[in-house]
């Protein structure tokens, strides 16, 4: 049985894209490790993403046991973090679970994506009392920020405890189809050095009784091999 491959079809492919939603998961139980460099601190995450800053604040995690157990990770008021994505991406919400790590206070985030916030009744962290807490839930809507491959945030006030999810959509590959041929259609066919062999037969066709070799199709290469 002959086999034929278009070159094209093998190497330039149509490639069906996916743009269904995901999330990426910023806790405790998806740290990995540390690494420092100078005042530089990056913390790795299991899904490729890290969060780094630049004020030697290591990796540290608070828990609470009411009104239920929870375990988040410590993030200091004014220091600006960094999370770095492992490929770009389209972000459509930013959620934050978490709280103030000092009683009586309040937090809030001055930063978000480069942009200022000074309005401390927006975006905050009710305070934490003893091993309980009042969760609190902020959430961004970054409808802007397309292609990203970073995002910033700087809480601000006091530490903060939380763990967050990031939903972003990807266009990532999800399946491969060869590139369609009309097989009634008339061609001519050529040797890969451009001599004419076959003229005007029907595409289908076009490689009987060829030997195992490269040759042109409708200006692509295609292989012969009798042997599969």
């Amino acid at each position: 049985m002959r086999k034929t491959f278009t070159l094209l079809s093998m190497l330039f492919a149509f490639v069906v894209l996916s743009n269904a939603q995901s999330t990426y998961t910023f806790a405790p139980a998806t740290y990995s490790s540390s690494t420092t460099n100078g005042t530089l601190i990056t913390y790795t995450f299991s899904n490729g993403c890290t969060i780094s800053n630049n004020n030697t604040k290591a990796y540290s995690t608070g828990t609470i046991s009411s009104p239920t157990a929870f375990s988040g990770i410590k993030f200091s008021a004014g220091t600006q973090y960094t999370i770095t994505f492992p490929s770009s991406v389209s972000i459509s919400n930013v959620t934050f679970t978490g709280y103030d790590n000092y009683a009586g206070k309040r937090s809030y985030f001055s930063e978000f994506n480069g942009v200022a916030n000074t309005d401390t009744t927006q975006n905050f962290f009710t305070s934490k009392n003893g091993t309980a807490a009042v969760m609190s839930t902020v959430a961004f809507n970054p409808t802007d920020i397309t292609s990203a491959t970073t995002l910033t945030y700087t809480p601000a006030g006091n530490q903060i405890v939380s763990t967050f999810v990031i939903t972003y959509t990807a266009t990532t590959p999800t399946a491969i189809q060869p590139v369609s041929i009309d097989s009634n259609k008339p061609t001519n066919v050529y040797s890969i050095d451009g001599r004419r062999i076959k003229t005007n037969v029907i595409r289908g066709q076009a490689t009987d009784n060829l030997k195992n070799g490269v040759y042109i199709i409708d200006n692509k290469k295609v292989v012969v091999n009798n042997n599969l």
